[in-house]
């Protein structure tokens, strides 16, 4: 069993590493996931921080939601190819 499987990882690997996922909101997703999603967790385990903090870190944390929806909306209206992951990006 060991010795069919090697083969599948590989080859999962492989394609992997040959999968582009390309649209014009990865910009803007890549962003949310690396800043609002520390700046969640931080406000969740900030017990004993000021309430100014904590709405702070929520509206750095919503910015770039709130971006992604925009964008959504108006590459929706403007150009929905580029929505779509198999749109070459130059």
């Amino acid at each position: 069993m060991g010795n069919r499987r090697a083969p599948r990882l590989s080859h999962t690997g492989a394609a992997g590493r040959r999968l582009r996922v390309r649209s014009a909101l990865n910009p803007i997703l890549w962003l949310w996931s690396t800043v609002s999603v520390p700046l969640l967790l931080a406000a969740v385990f900030a017990d004993a921080a000021p309430t100014w903090l904590l709405i702070v870190f929520a509206i750095i944390a919503g910015a770039p939601v709130c971006t992604a929806v925009v964008a959504f909306v108006y590459f929706a209206r403007t150009a929905p190819s580029r929505l779509q992951s198999e749109f070459p990006v130059r």
